[in-house]
């Protein structure tokens, strides 16, 4: 996988779709236990009720509309994820 979008990317996951979501956040996992790449809510209403948060893989986005802020704290996370250590630094249970 490339690197992971930076949060406040705004994505589609189909293109012919007029949806559009915006990434919140990373490793969301449902109440099965399964894992996905990225939260995201739509645009432009945002998170409004605790219902309208998705999970999303990088593999089922077509279309990068605006990639999010970068600094240094997301080239660090980025560095974390890579090495595998995100977990670790952020006390996370396996």
């Amino acid at each position: 996988m490339e690197r992971l979008l930076p949060i406040g990317s705004i994505i589609k996951l189909d293109k012919e779709s007029k949806i559009c979501f915006m990434i919140v956040g990373y490793f969301p996992t449902n109440k099965e236990g399964d894992t996905r790449d990225y939260s995201a809510v739509r645009y432009p209403m945002g998170a409004y009720d605790s219902r309208v948060f998705f999970f999303i893989n990088h593999k089922d986005i077509t279309e990068i509309l605006h990639e999010g802020y970068k600094d240094n704290s997301y080239e660090n996370l980025m560095e974390l994820i890579g090495k595998g250590k995100l977990r670790e630094n952020l006390n996370l249970e396996q």
